[in-house]
């Protein structure tokens, strides 16, 4: 029954994709429903019948998704299929601006000179006067730039780049300003699908929204969960303001979570909306455990988590491989030795490159100063060659020239040698590359006023031991994941870490969602106005750490008031007093 139920879903949704009579509708799916597979069916839906019909008339459907990796596997499963157009949202901004040079230059131009007259305005301070000059330089490239390119993977900062705000900013206000670009985009993507649309920046989506009510013979189809919403920039009540449509299609299984887990989730999301999903009847009870822990030092969680882990295991496999979930990078950097680098980098010009591992200067690190100073530590001159050749620093034929540059490199390199060690520091390396003369370094790491030199002068300072375990860490070498970045992940066995203290953050807060800790004055207004707050921001990420368990679940929560959090998760109805497990229970066995 509940089988046919998805499918009668899925036939829904392919009415509304219909280009005889497109009708724009949002999706609510909620975890492990399968939305990428129903996304799927309706391309595959629109490859079957209407192929044809957009390779004649030169249409093409869009798919936005949140990332890129959801972009290429949804590509993968239609092979690469020339009728859509599959990509990020900055992905799909670019693609609809980046013929229109002109008007970028002017968007760019006004920016920045608004930008300057409201800095004038302003009490003269060092900071005013560092953002001026920051400002000044962006309008004297913007202004001499001959033309403009956008980089996907990195916010490149010489002249003609724009940056990843940029180009959502700028596709915005040409929606807004220009009715033939706004045109332009419904004609040749008659249909547009946003996956994730929770997380979707939020000027862009209601500016979409805009459009499809102006626009007959469009369709804007919203693919999501606003339960799963973990970051800031999604419009807060998306229902709301497209309550005036007609189709609200809902998917109720959930294929992933065995019995014990899905019910959980339901309970968790009841005080939030009504979606109510059932569990697929191939799956088993499944297992689940809160573990309710005392505050403590840093050092000692990660003793006690493993104590816990240990505990757990007996519930399930005694050799299962259980994936743990943390709150944020912050945890992972002091849990996994990467901590002065984080903390070094943790702000606002730094940030982005911090997060996701990219930039140039990230870049230069991983692909170039880590295996440089580890091809001297080991003598490997084969790998030192190799990359001196990938880097064209030399050719790949021993030509003349080649053998002169390195006999001159040898001659430096065989004084450097000796001074390389497990503690050498980034900027140590760095001095080293500087004397050899034989490659750009990124202006971040040597030049003053470079906004971002401030961060990275901290963070060179730190032995390139701790820049290897960060990479790790983003790699996916480590035992630890964010609970924000394991949101479309599934794993058989979870372990969740719920810690404010070592959090340090104030975006989420378990001790306010479970009463050991007050809301604060705004937490309250928020909440009495019906704006995102503390509270539900902390139970949405929740649900989405908890519903990555396939098979079991096990929560750990760290609390000043045991006994009060205790009585949280009874009196909420999420879980049965067998399931808590405290220190005193710990120890007993």
């Amino acid at each position: 029954m509940k089988r046919e139920v998805d499918k009668l879903t899925d036939d829904e949704l392919n009415r509304y994709v219909s280009l005889d009579n497109p009708q724009s509708f949002f999706l609510m799916a909620g975890a492990g429903s399968g939305k990428t597979r129903s996304l799927v069916s309706m391309l595959e839906y629109l490859k079957k019948n209407w192929r044809s019909n957009l390779k004649y008339t030169g249409r093409k459907i869009a798919v936005i998704t949140f990332t890129k990796a959801a972009s290429e596997e949804i590509l993968a499963r239609i092979k690469n299929d020339s009728a859509f157009h599959i990509s990020t949202i900055h992905s799909f901004a670019w693609e609809m601006i980046k013929h229109f040079q002109c008007d970028i230059k002017d968007y760019l131009i006004n920016y920045y000179k608004d930008k300057l007259d409201s800095l004038q305005e302003k009490p003269p301070t060092g900071r005013r006067e560092k953002d001026i000059g920051k400002y000044q330089l962006k309008l004297e490239q913007a202004q001499s730039a001959i033309k403009f390119y956008y980089s996907p993977d990195a916010n490149i900062t010489r002249k003609g780049y724009i940056t990843h705000t940029d180009v959502i900013n700028i596709m915005n206000e040409f929606l807004q300003v220009k009715p033939t670009f706004a045109k332009i985009m419904t004609l040749k993507y008659p249909i547009l699908l946003i996956d994730e649309c929770q997380d979707t920046n939020k000027k862009l989506l209601t500016t979409l929204i805009e459009i499809e009510e102006a626009h007959k013979n469009f369709c804007l189809g919203l693919i999501g969960d606003m339960m799963q919403r973990v970051y800031t920039g999604g419009v807060e009540e998306l229902e709301k303001r497209v309550n005036h449509w007609a189709n609200f299609p809902k998917k109720v299984m959930n294929w992933r979570s065995q019995k014990r887990i899905v019910e959980f989730l339901n309970e968790l999301r009841k005080s939030t909306d009504n979606l109510e999903q059932y569990q697929n009847k191939d799956k088993d009870d499944g297992v689940l455990k809160i573990y309710i822990i005392e505050e403590r030092k840093i050092e000692e969680c990660i003793h006690m988590e493993q104590r816990i882990k240990q505990h757990f295991l007996k519930f399930i496999e005694s050799d299962a491989n259980v994936n743990t979930l943390i709150l944020e990078h912050k945890m992972a950097a002091r849990r996994h030795g990467f901590s002065n680098v984080f903390s070094a980098l943790d702000s606002a010009s730094t940030k982005i490159t911090l997060q996701d591992a990219t930039g140039k200067e990230m870049k230069f690190i991983r692909e170039f100063v880590l295996p440089f100073i580890n091809a001297l530590r080991s003598e490997k001159e084969f790998e030192l060659l190799n990359l001196f050749r990938k880097e064209k620093i030399v050719g790949t034929r021993k030509s003349q020239e080649s053998i002169q540059v390195l006999k001159k490199i040898k001659k430096e390199i065989d004084k450097i040698r000796p001074k390389i060690n497990k503690q050498t520091t980034l900027l140590q390396a760095i001095e080293y590359i500087k004397q050899l003369e034989i490659i750009e370094i990124p202006t971040a790491f040597i030049d003053k006023a470079d906004a971002k030199y401030i961060n990275w002068e901290v963070a060179m300072n730190e032995s390139l031991n701790e820049f290897e375990k960060y990479f790790n860490y983003k790699d996916e070498h480590s035992p630890y994941i964010t609970q924000q970045g394991s949101k479309g992940l599934e794993y058989n066995h979870v372990m969740v870490i719920m810690n404010d203290s070592e959090a340090g953050g104030h975006m989420f807060n378990f001790s306010k969602l479970t009463g050991t800790k007050p809301p604060s004055q705004t937490d309250l207004t928020n909440i009495k106005t019906g704006r995102d707050n503390a509270l539900e921001r902390t139970k949405r990420l929740l649900y989405v750490a908890a519903s990555r368990a396939k098979e079991s679940l096990a929560l750990i929560i760290y609390s000043s008031n045991v006994e009060s959090t205790k009585k949280y998760f009874l009196q909420a109805n999420l879980v049965n007093d067998c399931e808590i497990v405290t220190e005193k229970d710990l120890y007993k066995e």
